[in-house]
């Protein structure tokens, strides 16, 4: 296709990254991450620095189909979000499509993610083996049988708990604390692929990934009375996922995939405190204990067909069933000497059948118009409820010459998992709950209109305006979480509903030694809750009205190469308390605390350990700082006769700048009054960090 006619023919609100575009932008702590690199796009926003999920025009991180070789994933972050479970070693390419959507797809409103793994080299053996600061990594692909079978294995793990684990035993044995603590993750990816005939051709797909964190903390504070502490907590989460796809050619115009697919998600804590002592009168002893787990699996069986009826219809239709499996899980206990012994249990597992028949036709109406129209028709059953949607989609492209299109996009959606968002810094820990008879699918309509200009021979533009409204959305009520579980979840939540627009701008280099690309984003998203926020409408806590994202890859030779990235944006919305007074029965012995308040809170909160109650005037009331870093990496490649190796060194946050990550409550005495004061501050996670990684192609 001649590159002036790409642009042109490219689907509405849908981009592509090859595996050369990932691994160039620069790697965080020497770590190529597939989720960075979607979120310097625009239109989609990343979370704050160390939280997970990715954002998609004013959308939840939910709402994200997010597909590896076809099967769902539902949580894909390592370490709390810092990096996803994506080995770019593994990633053959991604396409990321955020409106307009083919009526092949369905589940979700924001967007569809759809990832490729590599397959293996046919012809001869190929390994990899990559070192960074936080993890290593490798990988081989071959044949098994030259030109008709083939694999690929790619594996990665972290070895800082390797390294950190017994130099805090070390110090820890010098005082009176006796502690170990470690984390660590893990993340394979396979791939089989084998051709039995020139009809037929058989796909395999295999996925682990797994964070594993763990805490065994004593203390002993002796004095007149000793006190002796005791914590422990174990933490995880990962997915697995596995598929089998076959291909079917039936003559020259009829395609077939068939495809099986299990997909898990499960993440599970066990978190004790107990305190004894040798005065209970002084100092009563105290236990409590937080057990919770979260568990999705999928089961899948769809048919996907292609009709090449002539020349200018490409006809696509499929049928798919899922048998879902929700387990959510949350026990709390709480007991202290001479005082009430509080138990709070839950658990409600929901299975669920979700069934999906969809009908896309891409054709050429005439040779200035071409239209991809479908309807995608969905069913949900669960408990005693049966839920059906009927969803429209239509893209028109309007070819002006073969530099300059305009496009058009409606797309209707209906999705019927939902995330229950219970704090504002990690993800891991939410809790995936399905549609029922108390709570309803969610649903969206979007329309885009856009246009795509070729810029001489070297340069894309594309603009894409937007309106979404989103209907059944759920959140925790005030001060309600996934804690709260004495009435079941279901109780806990307000259904509300919320809108998008915007403008994207997008200008992408492809030739040159200068390539990369410029994006940025004007928008605006709210939420409306009956029960939240007294029933106003708030912003949403990614409604950011500026995002800009620039990147650069410049090569000097086949040696050397300089990339980088800078980002812009607005800073996030958060709940922010406007005063602090004394609870009822204060004693006036005050003492100076600070803590992280619940970014979902609009009322006042009553915190009876230091007998400070805050009062927060509505949601999401305040807005961060503006938010703003370079990242710069380089790298030398050097070519042998039987090896490829490449050292990258690079810096993150190159000149420093303090973004703000979280913020904090510091709650100090007054010292004329003796009265608590607000005070507030932030917090950086990522300031200036060097970052090292060297690879090996053999």
């Amino acid at each position: 296709m001649p590159e002036t006619e790409k642009v042109i023919s490219s689907g509405q609100g849908r981009i592509k990254l090859n595996a050369d575009e990932i691994n160039a932008i620069p790697a965080m702590a020497g770590e190529t991450d597939v989720l960075k690199a979607i979120t310097l796009l625009p239109g989609i926003k990343q979370g704050v620095d160390g939280s997970s999920g990715f954002y998609v025009r004013g959308g939840g991180a939910d709402q994200n189909l997010i597909l590896l070789d076809g099967v769902p994933l539902y949580n894909p972050y390592h370490l709390w979000g810092f990096l996803s479970t994506f080995n770019a070693d593994a990633i053959n390419n991604i396409e990321i499509t955020k409106g307009a959507f083919p009526a092949r797809y369905g589940g979700r409103l924001s967007s569809v993610l759809d990832i490729t793994m590599k397959e293996g080299n046919n012809q001869k053996w190929q390994k990899e083996v990559s070192i960074g600061l936080l993890s290593a990594k490798a990988s081989i692909s071959g044949p098994l049988i030259k030109d008709k079978s083939s694999i690929m294995i790619s594996g990665r793990r972290t070895y800082a708990d390797l390294i950190i684990v017994p130099i805090l035993k070390k110090q820890n044995s010098q005082d009176d604390t006796e502690k170990t603590e470690g984390y660590n993750f893990t993340d394979l990816n396979l791939k089989y692929n084998c051709i039995f005939s020139n009809k037929d051709r058989l796909f395999v797909s295999g996925f682990f990934s797994r964070d594993k964190y763990y805490l065994d903390k004593k203390t002993t504070n002796s004095g007149e009375v000793t006190t002796t502490e005791n914590q422990k907590r174990d933490e995880g989460w990962g997915n697995i996922s596995g598929s089998v796809r076959w291909n079917h050619l039936f003559g020259d115009k009829l395609f077939l995939n068939t495809t099986f697919y299990y997909s898990s998600y499960k993440y599970y804590t066990d978190s004790r405190y107990k305190s004894t002592s040798t005065n209970t009168e002084e100092r009563p002893e105290k236990e409590n204990s937080v057990e919770y787990s979260s568990v999705i699996e999928d089961f899948s069986l769809k048919q996907d067909y292609q009709f090449y009826l002539n020349d200018r219809h490409l006809i696509r239709f499929g049928m798919g069933v899922i048998y879902h499996n929700f387990k959510p899980e949350v026990s709390v206990f709480f007991s202290e000497t001479d005082k009430q012994t509080i138990r709070n249990t839950f658990s409600n597992n929901i299975q669920a059948t979700e069934l999906s028949l969809y009908f896309e036709d891409d054709f050429e109406l005439s040779k200035r118009i071409k239209l991809n129209a479908g309807l995608h028709t969905s069913g949900f059953l669960v408990q005693n409820s049966s839920y059906f949607s009927f969803q429209p989609r239509l893209s028109a492209r309007f070819i002006m010459n073969r530099n300059l299109a305009f496009k058009l996009g409606y797309s209707s959606m209906t999705q019927y998992v939902h995330l229950l968002t219970s704090s504002g810094i990690t993800q891991s820990s939410d809790l995936w709950v399905p549609s029922t008879d108390k709570v309803k699918p969610q649903h969206s309509n979007q329309l885009s209109v856009g246009s795509a200009l070729q810029l001489g021979k070297n340069f894309q533009l594309e603009l894409d305006a937007y309106y979404k409204i989103m209907n059944n959305l759920i959140d925790y009520k005030d001060g309600a979480n996934f804690l709260s579980t004495a009435s079941g979840w279901e109780d806990l939540v307000s259904v509300g509903k919320g809108d998008s627009y915007g403008l994207e701008v997008f200008l992408k280099k492809n030739k040159g030694k200068l390539t990369g690309w410029l994006g940025y984003t004007l928008s605006w998203t709210n939420r409306v809750f009956e029960e939240i926020n007294f029933g106003e409408e708030y912003p949403y806590r990614y409604d950011r009205r500026h995002d800009v994202s620039v990147v650069g890859m410049y090569k000097f030779s086949e040696k050397w190469s300089l990339n980088g990235s800078w980002v812009f944006y607005t800073g996030n919305a958060v709940s922010v308390p406007i005063l602090s007074y004394a609870a009822p029965g204060y004693d006036g012995n005050f003492h100076s605390w600070s803590s992280f308040p619940d970014p979902y809170m609009t009322v006042g909160a009553e915190i009876s350990s230091s007998g400070i109650i805050e009062n927060y005037a509505s949601r999401n009331n305040y807005q961060l700082p503006t938010y703003h870093r370079l990242d710069v990496a380089a790298s030398r490649k050097a070519v042998r006769k039987k090896s490829i190796h490449e050292l990258s060194f690079g810096l993150t946050n190159l000149y420093n700048r303090s973004n703000p990550s979280f913020y904090y409550v510091s709650h100090e005495q007054d010292i004329e009054t003796g009265k608590p004061e607000l005070k507030y501050y932030t917090t950086t996670m990522f300031p200036l960090m060097p970052t090292v990684s060297y690879k090996i192609i053999f």
